[in-house]
């Protein structure tokens, strides 16, 4: 079945749609099959907070930011974002802002209230609790500025041992990086001692390439004429089938008609009556004939010999 070129680019073109809008949805952290309902927050800083941040409850992400914008008085930043219809946030809950900007890990975090509330309707405002995100990392600056100073020690410590089992001939790591080494000279002699062999193998490739080439290319005479006696041959095919369909259809018809009792064979083999009149006709002339074996003489009495021959 051939299909027309306009059925297939409308096909193309609703496939890309629909690809286009899941993918919106995908990126946007939407889920595909399922819809969402919105809510709104208000922050005195947004703290770097964009369209398109993550909503995470408990450390996990259920909606996104839609809209980040300034309010009339210029006095908040007003939020709305989208949470995935299954996820039920009870009144109570509140919002805040996490990470920094710097680190491009600014994300809306959503506090539950007690389980034991109603669930918000879609379009409430959820009241921010403290400020976040940067000035929250401010804050802890003294305390990351402690921790960076112990993990760079550690780190200073860690690389003392490696250099240490770098140096012993007899250590873990000495070997294995030995064993490697020793495993990359192995790969590299081997590759060439095989490049001769690899070599004769890529130029057979190439020669194989051109051969068929030439059997399909502008030289391949030969080729073309056995397809041509091929498609020759196909066709009479088709021909003397034609002639066997007009042939089987004409015999059809003469059969058709001796069922239908027409013309003289049709009586003959639809009628019995003349069939019985015929039978009746043979049994006479069969007793005259055996009449006639036996007593000659009652029929050839009053002819003459010459009358007869």
């Amino acid at each position: 079945m051939k299909y027309s070129n306009e059925l297939k680019v409308g096909l193309a073109l609703v496939l890309s749609v629909v690809v286009f809008v899941l993918g919106i949805r995908y990126f946007e952290d939407i889920p595909l099959f399922s819809g969402t309902y919105t809510l709104h927050t208000s922050f005195e800083n947004a703290g770097g907070l964009v369209a398109g941040n993550s909503v995470r409850v408990n450390g996990v992400t259920v909606g996104q930011v839609e809209q980040v914008a300034l309010s009339p008085d210029a006095k908040a930043a007003l939020v709305r974002f989208h949470v995935h219809k299954g996820v039920r946030i009870p009144q109570g809950s509140t919002t805040s802002i996490s990470g920094t900007s710097v680190l491009g890990a600014v994300r809306l975090d959503v506090a539950p209230g007690p389980s034991g509330n109603d669930a918000l309707a879609p379009g409430a405002f959820l009241p921010s609790a403290s400020a976040g995100g940067l000035d929250a990392l401010l804050d802890r600056a003294p305390d990351l500025v402690d921790r960076a100073d112990t993990l760079l020690f550690e780190a200073g410590t860690m690389l003392g041992g490696a250099r240490g089992l770098l140096e012993d001939p007899e250590s873990d790591l000495r070997r294995t990086l030995t064993a490697v080494r020793g495993s990359a000279e192995a790969l590299n002699g081997l590759l060439r001692a095989e490049q001769d062999r690899l070599t004769r193998v890529l130029d057979g490739v190439a020669t194989l390439t051109d051969n068929l080439n030439g059997l399909t290319g502008p030289g391949g005479d030969s080729l073309r004429a056995t397809v041509q006696n091929l498609n020759q041959v196909l066709a009479r095919l088709d021909r003397n089938m034609a002639s066997l369909e007009q042939t089987t259809a004409s015999l059809d018809a003469v059969v058709g008609k001796i069922n239908r009792g027409e013309g003289t064979l049709g009586r003959l083999v639809n009628d019995d009556a003349l069939y019985l009149r015929l039978d009746s006709t043979l049994t006479n002339l069969n007793r005259i004939l055996l009449d006639f074996e036996q007593n000659p003489k009652r029929y050839l009495k009053d002819l003459k010999l010459v009358d007869v021959f």
